[in-house]
């Protein structure tokens, strides 16, 4: 990521909507030209969007534990954040601090068995499948680089099988993406993600804590 602190700076103005419209006019352009500034603008974006969350949750998480009156009068008493921000020139918290980074690129995703969720039903041979589907989770979530890649092959047998229901289509969809970006197929995954967030009719649950790590490991890997 650039230290410049003039860049910095910008990409704060830019992402905080401080700019005129011609100087954003300019640098948006700008970013369209630089590959490089164009990943440190949605690196900056993604964190700062997080890091606006997870204010956000604590804040209200403090309204349940104290009176509104007592904060709203003064930012002395607003609910402090979970996460320390470091700042970016100007003041202005930007991004998540490193412990936030290091949690959205080293940890992992839950793993949970396809087997015990509700969406069932009495499909000829599904429960046979939905057993597979567990062992194919539980090797990507202890595999390695090299058998990644063939779980997420598997995932993609397992979605074609006749008359499985579209709940467990969309849930090979998502392990699929996981199993991608543990093979460091990033492109793909980047593809596929894109593709389960513009469906409105996509019906596994997936945290939204999930979806970050996913997006931050493709994001700082592209």
């Amino acid at each position: 990521m650039n230290n410049n602190p003039e860049i910095l700076d910008q990409i704060q103005q830019y992402l905080s909507q401080q700019m005129s419209e011609e100087e954003r006019a300019d640098f948006t352009k700008k970013i369209e030209g630089d590959s490089l500034l164009k990943d440190d603008v949605e690196k900056l974006s993604l964190l700062k969007s997080i890091a606006e969350r997870q204010r956000l949750r604590d804040e209200i998480k403090n309204i349940h534990q104290q009176k509104m009156a007592e904060w709203s009068d003064s930012e002395e008493n607003l609910p402090v954040k979970r996460f320390n921000l470091w700042k970016i020139t100007g003041g202005f918290a930007m991004a998540a601090s490193v412990a936030m980074v290091c949690f959205l690129t080293f940890s992992d995703v839950q793993y949970e068995p396809i087997s015990s969720e509700t969406e069932r039903g009495n499909i000829e041979n599904q429960d046979v499948v939905l057993k597979k589907f567990d062992e194919t989770i539980s090797k990507l979530e202890n595999g390695d680089t090299k058998t990644s890649f063939l779980l997420y092959e598997d995932f993609a047998k397992i979605k074609a099988e006749q008359n499985l229901r579209p709940y467990y289509k969309d849930a090979a969809d998502w392990y699929s993406v996981v199993a991608l970006v543990k093979s460091k197929e990033y492109q793909k995954a980047d593809e596929l993600l894109k593709n389960i967030e513009s469906r409105t009719d996509f019906k596994f649950g997936i945290s939204t804590v999930d979806k970050w790590k996913m997006k931050w490991k493709i994001l700082i890997n592209k």
